[in-house]
């Protein structure tokens, strides 16, 4: 493999950036290194080698914000998460089985549903994230620093889902 394959299937470049001082690594090529086990059990070649071999001043690892993703607040709470990361069709999935089991007289029977029962999903049904403020306020805790920057035991995973494509 040679340097010019680190952009093969198993690698991305993020293009297009905005030329601002906002985003980390302005007019640099930013190489996206899938984790290792990304790649495990998969035809997808491992490219770590050949992505570090061709770094330069203008190729770089990600680092920070992706311009391709939408920004996310500098204190991130919860609703941000579904707004911002999660796929519609996940999202969609979580608050249609939350506003379910919610309405629901048995509510682990709800529960057990949005575990294991896929088909419990009704297509094309809408279901505003901001309908569960309330409930999210009562029953989960958001630090002042905003998720994944109150240095709890969980703070790793809700940056991940900030910068989904850092080197790591």
């Amino acid at each position: 493999m040679t340097a010019s394959d680190a952009t093969a299937p198993g690698a991305a470049v993020a293009r297009g950036q905005q030329e601002t001082p906002e985003y980390p690594q302005p007019g640099r090529e930013r190489l996206i290194l899938l984790p290792p086990v990304a790649i495990l059990g998969t035809d997808l070649p491992d490219t770590e080698k050949a992505m570090v071999t061709s770094l330069s001043e203008q190729r770089v690892f990600m680092m920070g914000d992706n311009p391709v993703l939408p920004r996310m607040p500098k204190a991130p709470r919860l609703l941000d998460f579904f707004r911002l990361r999660f796929t519609r069709i996940t999202g969609q999935h979580l608050l249609q089985s939350a506003k379910t089991a919610r309405a629901h007289k048995w509510y682990m029977t709800s529960r057990l549903i949005t575990i294991y029962d896929i088909y419990a999903f009704k297509e094309n049904e809408y279901v505003d994230p901001e309908e569960f403020t309330d409930v999210i306020g009562r029953n989960f805790k958001e630090p002042r620093e905003g998720l994944g920057f109150d240095g709890s035991p969980a703070a790793h995973m809700w940056r991940t889902m900030i910068w989904p494509n850092n080197f790591l």
